[in-house]
C-alpha cells in the first residue's frame, strides 16, 4: 500500500473509481480534475491562507515520485523516487533520446509507469511538448500519429504489434518518426521485421527498470545492432560479475549491476527489499546480461524467470520470440512446467491470428525447434487472449497459475 490520503482522476476514469474498494476509504476523498467543484470539499478542510505557514524549502533527497512494478516476476513493490533522483532519470533520458526544443513525443504506454512518464517529462524539460494516448489501441495511436506527427514514440512490443497489424494503418502515419524506442521485455526480431517494413528502419530498443529509469539504448545516431538493448546512457556504470564479485570476460552473461544518479531511495515501506536490491551503491538488476566489445548490451532473460530444462537454462523470451516469427501467431507467453524426469518441462501459451490459418501443434512446435533446438516447447496450448500485465508484457504468474489450476484452453 502506498499511504495515500487521497486521490485525483479524471472523469473518464470514473468507472474504475466507483469500482475500486479502496478508493472510498481515502482519508481526504476523491476529486475530479476536470470537475472544479471536485476540488471545494478538500479546499474547505485547508485552513485560511493568513494562517498558513510558508511551504517548505524540500530538499533533493525528499521523495518525489512513488511508482509501482509491473509485478512481472511477483507482488508489485513501490518504487520511490527523489527529487535529485527523477532529476537525474530526466537528464539522462534527455541527453540518451537526443530530445530536441519544439519537437514532440508520443507516449503509447500507460503514464503510470516510469517509461511513459520519464519520456514525457523529459520532453516538456527539453522544450518539446508531448501526446499522450489515453487507449493504447490501434485507433488512438494511428489518431496521434496523423494529428501531432510525433519524432520521437515510445510504446511496448505488444501494443506495436497491434498497430502494426491494424488494416487502418497507412504508410504514411509513421512518416514523422525519426526514433521508435521499445523494451520492457525483449523486442522479438518478428517486430523488427514488421517495424522496418512499415517507417523504413529498424526500432530502438532499450532496457530500464522502474528503479533506475532508462538504463541502455540503442544510440539514435549511432549503429543500431538489432537483438541488443544498446549502449549505457548517459551517468550510468555497468558491472557484469560473478557469484563471488569478480567480473566476467567480454562476450560473457551474467547477471548486470547498475549504479547511477537516477537510483530510487528504495522501496515504499520495504527496507529488507531495499536492502537486498541495493549494495554498496549497486543496484541488482536480477537481469542475465552480456556486453560486447563496443559496450552494447544484450539481454539474456530475467533471473526469476529462467528455468532449468536437462540442465540447461531456458530464457523464455528466446523461444517466445522463435513462435512470434510463425506468421499465425499473434502473442507468445514460455513457461517451465516441474517434470520429475527433466526438472522443468517447456510450455508455451500462444494467441493466434484470425487472418491466418490455423496451424497444428505439432507445427508450432517443429517450426520453433527449427530455430532454438532443444529450447523448443514439449506442448503448447492455444488461448483465446494471452494475459498480460498493466503494462502490457505478457503475464508469465497468470500462466503459471493457469497451469496450476489446469484450465487449458485449446
Amino acid at each position: 500500500m502506498s499511504g495515500a490520503a487521497a486521490l485525483v482522476f479524471d472523469g473518464e476514469r470514473l468507472a474504475d473509481v466507483r469500482a475500486s474498494a479502496v478508493a472510498a476509504q481515502l482519508p481526504l476523498g476523491c476529486h475530479r480534475i476536470d470537475d472544479a467543484t471536485g476540488f471545494e470539499p478538500l479546499l474547505a478542510a485547508v485552513p485560511a491562507v493568513a494562517d498558513t505557514p510558508p511551504w517548505p524549502e524540500l530538499a533533493g533527497e525528499e521523495p518525489c515520485f512513488l511508482y509501482f512494478t509491473s509485478g512481472s516476476t511477483g507482488s508489485p513493490k513501490g518504487v520511490t523516487h527523489s527529487r535529485a533522483g527523477f532529476a537525474a532519470v530526466l537528464t539522462s533520458a534527455i541527453q540518451s533520446i537526443e530530445l530536441k526544443a519544439g519537437e514532440e513525443v508520443l507516449a503509447g504506454s500507460s503514464l503510470a509507469h516510469i517509461a511513459s512518464c520519464a519520456l514525457v517529462l523529459a520532453a516538456l524539460a527539453a522544450g518539446a511538448s508531448a501526446a499522450i494516448a489515453s487507449r493504447i489501441d490501434g485507433v488512438t495511436v494511428e489518431t496521434l500519429l496523423r494529428r501531432h506527427r510525433p519524432a520521437v514514440m515510445q510504446m511496448l512490443p505488444a501494443a506495436l504489434f497491434e498497430l502494426l497489424r491494424d488494416a487502418r494503418l497507412q504508410p504514411t502515419d509513421l512518416g514523422s518518426v525519426r526514433l521508435c524506442i521499445s523494451g520492457g521485455d525483449k523486442v522479438p526480431h518478428q517486430l523488427q521485421e514488421e517495424f522496418r517494413r512499415a517507417a523504413g528502419f529498424g526500432i530502438d530498443e532499450c532496457f530500464g527498470m522502474t528503479e533506475i529509469g532508462y538504463t541502455t539504448l540503442a544510440p539514435p545516431s549511432g549503429p543500431n545492432r538489432i537483438g541488443s538493448v544498446g549502449r549505457l546512457c548517459p551517468g550510468f556504470s555497468a558491472s557484469l560479475h560473478h557469484e563471488d564479485g569478480t567480473e566476467v570476460a567480454p562476450g560473457e552473461q551474467s547477471r548486470l549491476w547498475i549504479q547511477a544518479p537516477s537510483c530510487m531511495v528504495g522501496y515504499w515501506d520495504n527496507p529488507q527489499v531495499t536492502a537486498d536490491t541495493i549494495r554498496q551503491g549497486w543496484l541488482d538488476s536480477a537481469d542475465e546480461m552480456r556486453v560486447d566489445a563496443d559496450g552494447y548490451f544484450w539481454f539474456c532473460g530475467r533471473r526469476k524467470q529462467i528455468f532449468v530444462h536437462d540442465s540447461s537454462n531456458i530464457c523464455p523470451q528466446e523461444v517466445e520470440e522463435a513462435l512470434l516469427e510463425h506468421p499465425a501467431v499473434d502473442l507468445a507467453g514460455v513457461i517451465g512446467i516441474q517434470d520429475p524426469v527433466h526438472g522443468e518441462n517447456v510450455r508455451a501459451y500462444v494467441s493466434l491470428r484470425p487472418d491466418q490459418p490455423v496451424p497444428s501443434e505439432a507445427e508450432l512446435i517443429a517450426f520453433a525447434r527449427d530455430r532454438v533446438g532443444y529450447k523448443a516447447p514439449e506442448e503448447i496450448r492455444v488461448l483465446p487472449e494471452l494475459p498480460l500485465t498493466p503494462v502490457d508484457k505478457t503475464d508469465r504468474l497468470a500462466l503459471r497459475q493457469l497451469a496450476a489450476d489446469g484450465l487449458h484452453v485449446g
